[in-house]
């Protein structure tokens, strides 16, 4: 995408340092990760595939609304410049952006997925279950089962955006009241979905 930009208006070249980041990004960077790794010796040896996009904050510097991970990495590669589609966002709209379009990313973690999903819906009194699931492209079957992650206690939330439990077991365990969640613990790490 970043060599086909040329026509299209809002997409330029943006200083890489005067890029801000987004304080309510929904993914943290881990440079450590063997995918952000991949991730950064894939667009050093191929170029960046796929442009950031960020909004202009009017005194010559611009806010993160997507791209943390390619961003990060053109600042460890040393670039001067980065490919950017310029968006017009309010706050809320951004968080809004961030959620659809992590929404098929396995690497967000679910239960702080699940809170920003909350925190989006607090910011938006008007906006209904079924309108935020035709949003992300999900059911609201999908939806509510994620607002059960949050009856979790903190400690199996935890391990479940770990992935030291399978999301499906984390759905289960949720309908157990939470004072009794500790008892079935060990076999949600343990056993399979289907024996769970």
């Amino acid at each position: 995408m970043a060599g086909a930009t040329g026509g299209v208006s809002n997409m330029k070249d943006v200083p890489v340092k005067a890029i801000r980041e987004n304080k309510e990004m929904l993914r943290g960077c881990n440079k450590q990760s063997p995918d952000y790794q991949e991730l950064k010796a894939g667009i050093q040896s191929k170029g960046l595939l796929s442009a950031i996009s960020v909004r202009d904050l009017g005194d010559g510097t611009y806010g993160l609304v997507d791209g943390l991970q390619r961003w990060n990495i053109a600042q460890d590669l040393g670039w001067e410049f980065i490919p950017a589609q310029i968006v017009s966002m309010a706050e809320g709209e951004i968080l809004e952006a961030q959620i659809v379009a992590n929404a098929q990313r396995i690497e967000t973690r679910p239960v702080e997925y699940t809170k920003a999903l909350l925190k989006l819906l607090a910011m938006n009194p008007t906006l209904t279950m079924s309108e935020l699931a035709r949003r992300l492209g999900k059911s609201i079957t999908w939806l509510s089962e994620r607002f059960h992650l949050l009856k979790l206690n903190p400690q199996i939330q935890d391990l479940v955006n770990e992935n030291k439990i399978p999301l499906a077991n984390g759905y289960a365990l949720s309908k157990v009241p939470e004072e009794f969640q500790g008892q079935f613990l060990e076999s949600a790490m343990t056993q399979s979905t289907t024996e769970f």
